[in-house]
């Protein structure tokens, strides 16, 4: 952009635009601030230096790298702020119309259509693309369910096998047959199942058991009822055990949710809590009322400032807490280390 010398230039009247009293600049910064538009809001929208839109304002167009340039960035400016670009234009410094001049003021309003718009305004093509967008994005995860859904893999069986009756059931299990000594084949007896499924309960190891075919002709039920017998022993002792362990170790181990510290105030008490590596991180200071309480969950090491010890009671881990070894008076401190 070729530099021109505003020296010696005035202000234009056009026919009698603007008021006495007003420059350009001075309607540029009256259409701003009108509209609440910082100044650096509106250097930012139109992508220039905050210094040349207030150069602009204070009508110092030396600044400015020349006149072309001044009147495209008001008409900018008056673009955006919706305002009337005339009197501005009327009581800016004039300029000859050489060729060169005019093919740069046409560029420079080619970018300002391209790169303003007025701040009441909105964009539809714009969203207008982003809704599309959404709207096929929208498609495609509707597509994509619809296919795993019929790919997915079922391991869902035969609903009419899976059905099981909830009353009393009883099924016959017969046994091959298996050659006997004398060169002849015999059956055995067929095994009944219990009828009453409660019986055998939930326990897999009975359930396998009476549901064992004969193993051989000379096997009598019997012994079939004498092994289930002894499982179903075995299992109880197993389970009593196992209960015994969980109910001793429930019992040895300490309530996992209670707070490191509790502090119950029967009366109006002061409390300072401190923690971290040097016990100088204050971690609760505060002055209770009565039935107000602090519970600290972090770990110790803790530093506790208690007044008033006799209207207040503390825990440890769940346990009370006696104040009385470490108390001068009515104040008590005391450490709790890790």
């Amino acid at each position: 952009m070729n530099d021109v010398d505003t020296s010696g230039l005035t202000p234009q009247s056009a026919n009698g635009a603007g008021t006495a009293g007003h420059t350009a600049g001075s309607l540029l910064r009256q259409y701003r601030e009108e509209r609440e538009v910082e100044l650096s809001q509106l250097a930012a929208v139109l992508k220039v230096r905050p210094e040349k839109l207030h150069a602009l304002e204070s009508d110092q167009y030396d600044q400015l790298p020349g006149l072309v340039f001044c009147r495209s960035l008001a008409m900018s400016v008056c673009r955006l702020l919706n305002a009337d670009a005339a009197p501005v234009l009327a009581l800016l410094p004039a300029v000859a119309a050489d060729a060169n001049s005019q093919l740069h003021l046409e560029r420079s309003r080619a970018i300002v259509r391209n790169h303003s718009t007025p701040f009441a305004s909105s964009s539809p093509s714009l969203l207008q693309g982003k809704g599309s967008r959404i709207a096929l994005a929208v498609a495609a995860l509707l597509v994509a369910g619809t296919v795993a859904l019929y790919v997915w893999p079922s391991d869902e069986g035969n609903p009419v096998e899976r059905t099981s009756s909830t009353g009393t059931r009883s099924e016959t299990i017969i046994p091959p047959s298996l050659p006997s000594t004398a060169g002849t084949r015999t059956s055995p007896p067929p095994v009944t199942a219990p009828a009453n499924t409660a019986a055998t309960g939930d326990d897999p190891i009975l359930n396998l058991v009476t549901g064992l075919p004969a193993l051989s002709g000379t096997t009598p039920p019997t012994a079939v009822a004498d092994l289930a017998t002894a499982a179903a022993n075995a299992a109880g002792t197993t389970a009593t055990a196992g209960n015994a362990a969980t109910t001793e170790t429930t019992s040895n181990t300490p309530a996992a949710d209670a707070p490191t510290l509790r502090i119950l105030a029967k009366d109006t008490v002061w409390v300072q809590v401190r923690g971290g590596a040097n016990r100088r991180t204050v971690l609760r200071q505060t002055t209770l009322a009565a039935g107000e309480e602090v519970v600290i969950t972090q770990e110790p090491p803790l530093r506790v400032d208690i007044g008033r010890i006799n209207a207040v009671e503390v825990q440890v881990n769940g346990q009370p807490y006696d104040l009385q070894p470490h108390a001068r008076g009515t104040v008590a401190r005391f450490d709790l280390a890790p």
